[in-house]
């Protein structure tokens, strides 16, 4: 039992595309619609029966879709379930579609593991065809990328959107308020005590610019999606 607990944990949201307009069509759907996805991937030795485990599209409630009985994922492999609200299209069609303005998603284990969170994501706005991914399969930080990969590796240069600045700010004892012109794409902090990369792909570029808050002590990498420049 504990190892196959150990084989779980080492499963990964690894990518995921929550506003789909003409990337990749369901290949189950009657009306080829183009629905969103996530992409799950096994970085574990051995293959691993995921029926039982959850999906979600709130933290808060964790066993809002179980995976059905049967479906499971080989070792190093990659499982795509589409987000579409259309559970009788398939095992791996979720009851929930995903928010593109902002939202969670979470893998949680099995009833007798009591639900605990195998991984999870936050994420903001997302852009049509824009994926959100991990820089490298199951690993931080993660990267919006025009080149969305499901159900292969996940190699996104680091800085797909032009380039990523990393800043650290440890001298200011208050948080900074800073204003950024539209070329940022994604902003990600890294935990200090965990040593990962969280809010991940946080979309705020906008045309008029946009505030945020930058806490002193944290580092930060920011993705353009254009050369600009701005002063902290």
């Amino acid at each position: 039992v504990g190892s196959e607990m150990c084989i779980r944990d080492r499963l990964y949201i690894n990518e995921f595309m929550a506003n789909n307009g003409s990337f990749v069509e369901d290949p189950d759907d009657p009306n080829n619609r183009f629905e969103d996805w996530l992409e799950i991937y096994n970085a574990s030795p051995s293959p691993v029966d995921m029926g039982g485990m959850y999906l979600s599209d709130d933290l808060d409630d964790p066993t809002k879709w179980q995976i059905p009985v049967g479906v499971s994922i080989l070792p190093g492999k990659y499982l795509i379930f589409w987000a579409d609200n259309d559970e009788e299209q398939g095992n791996t069609h979720t009851s929930f579609k995903l928010n593109k303005e902002n939202g969670e998603i979470g893998l949680f284990d099995i009833d007798a593991k009591r639900n605990m969170p195998v991984d999870t994501i936050t994420y903001g706005e997302q852009s049509t065809d824009i994926s959100c991914g991990r820089i490298k399969d199951g690993e931080d930080p993660w990267v919006l990328s025009s080149d969305a990969t499901p159900g292969y590796a996940n190699a996104f240069p680091l800085g797909t959107h032009a380039m990523i600045w990393t800043l650290s700010l440890s001298t200011d004892s208050h948080p900074l308020i800073k204003e950024m012109a539209g070329c940022v794409s994604a902003i990600e902090r890294l935990d200090m005590l965990s040593d990962k990369w969280e809010s991940a792909c946080l979309v705020w570029g906008k045309p008029s610019g946009i505030n945020f808050r930058i806490e002193s002590g944290q580092s930060y990498i920011i993705s353009l999606t254009s050369p600009c420049s701005f002063s902290f």
